[in-house]
């Protein structure tokens, strides 16, 4: 597992480093201050939608510190998402508390 990560990492470096300077400034200024960038991004009310229309803005104005936060803010609310629709299920997906699914029961 830990070479699965170094390798991941590495690729994160390599990829880094073919982006322009300024992109990789806004990078490593939110890695550096993740725990600042975490509380602003993970707390935004913006939609998915109106994050994507402001990347796309902030791309088009070459903004690099703006499309990395809400390149961020969007993937805190495409994961919040996930995790209300996995909560769904008071279970978790993982069946009742006999660990049946629904409907095994009938198949047994």
């Amino acid at each position: 597992m830990g070479d699965n990560r170094e390798g991941r990492l590495d690729r994160i470096q390599q990829d880094v480093r073919q982006l322009p300077s300024k992109w990789q400034r806004a990078i490593c200024w939110s890695v550096e201050n993740w725990d600042l960038v975490k509380g602003a991004c993970k707390g935004t009310t913006m939609t998915e939608e109106a994050i994507e229309q402001a990347i796309e803005g902030a791309m088009a104005r070459d903004d690099a510190a703006m499309a990395v936060l809400l390149s961020i803010a969007k993937q805190f609310k495409e994961r919040a998402r996930g995790q209300e629709e996995r909560t769904d299920d008071p279970n978790g997906g993982k069946g009742d508390l006999t660990g049946q699914r629904p409907g095994e029961a009938d198949r047994a």
